[in-house]
């Protein structure tokens, strides 16, 4: 009962074998699989049309920025002037809204009748269920 079967040794042999076969190949390294890893001509054409359109949506912004909102300056100076003017206008803008009252915002809504709102569907009519 000692002894090993012929069987038992040949699969300890393979099982060596496959050991053996895994050192044979090693991981490749990062810059192996990126070569490997190239992008197709398509995600490079998406890449391209994305930079394009990503500059003139840019460029287009500047462009109308200086054109309407500094008022075409022409010196740093005017610049500094257009844009301190700019963020003047923009803080007195939000200054006038004042979010953060919430009271009394629905009393200009008095013969306003919510339940009705969805009674007068022109396509369904008068909303009621077909029996």
């Amino acid at each position: 009962m000692g002894n090993k079967s012929r069987k038992e040794e040949e699969m300890a042999d393979e099982s060596m074998e496959v050991e053996a076969g895994k050192e044979e190949f090693p991981k490749p390294t990062i810059t192996e699989y990126q070569e490997e890893q190239e992008p197709s001509p398509s995600s490079k054409s998406r890449n391209l049309a994305g930079t394009i359109f990503t500059c003139t949506l840019l460029g287009a912004t500047a462009y109308l920025t200086w054109k309407y909102a500094l008022n075409e300056p022409k010196t740093l100076a005017e610049i500094k002037d257009g844009l301190g003017d700019l963020f003047d206008t923009a803080r007195d803008k939000w200054d006038e809204w004042d979010l953060g009252n919430f009271t009394n915002v629905l009393d200009n809504l008095d013969d306003f009748s919510f339940g009705d709102l969805f009674n007068e569907d022109p396509k369904q009519g008068d909303n009621t269920t077909l029996t």
